[in-house]
């Protein structure tokens, strides 16, 4: 049986990812609910050919208080989500949201603009075998910015990752990535 599982800077069980994450979370995007799987439960879960979803924090950010600056993390997450079976991938997308106190803090007129997110596909010796570039989204976002999808339908040409990238002004700033595996 093949899966995907999710990676977000390490490696993470898929049920210490789901249980916390999706207990009956609803996905916006294709109306599914997901149920918790509870570790203590895990190795008798059948896993299905399922979607998986990460998340990456994006940077950190700073502020002054009484002529002290601060610098905290920004509570803005990229989000990655992929739906398939192994190296089938029927959908692939990606975006941001930030939390309080990053959308109070948070310039949206210059922190947050001109997005696009590079969907980048490594093999299992981490070398790089294809790039998806989307376009860049023109504009500013506020605390939940645009979508931006991979081509659906296709086959990966290895195992390996799959990761989303954010730029925003043309600048890196996050990148989360899933585990293909046989």
């Amino acid at each position: 049986m093949k899966k995907v599982l999710a990676v977000a800077g390490t490696a993470v069980a898929a049920y210490t990812l789901l249980a916390p994450i999706a207990a009956n979370a609803a996905n916006t995007r294709s109306g599914e609910r997901t149920a918790a799987v509870a570790p203590s439960t895990h190795l008798s879960v059948k896993v299905n050919p399922m979607s998986a979803t990460g998340f990456q924090s994006i940077g950190s950010f700073s502020y002054s208080l009484d002529g002290i600056s601060i610098s905290i993390p920004a509570g803005c997450l990229l989000g990655h989500t992929i739906k398939g079976d192994g190296k089938k991938l029927d959908s692939e997308f990606a975006g941001w949201t930030c939390a309080p106190p990053a959308s109070s803090y948070l310039d949206f007129n210059e922190d947050m603009c001109n997005p696009r997110i590079d969907f980048i596909y490594r093999d299992t010796n981490n070398k790089i075998y294809s790039r998806y570039t989307s376009k860049t989204k023109y504009g500013c976002w506020g605390a939940s910015g645009p979508d931006f999808d991979a081509p659906n339908n296709r086959t990966l040409a290895h195992y390996g990752t799959a990761c989303a990238a954010l730029y925003l002004n043309g600048q890196y700033k996050a990148q989360q990535c899933h585990n293909i595996t046989p």
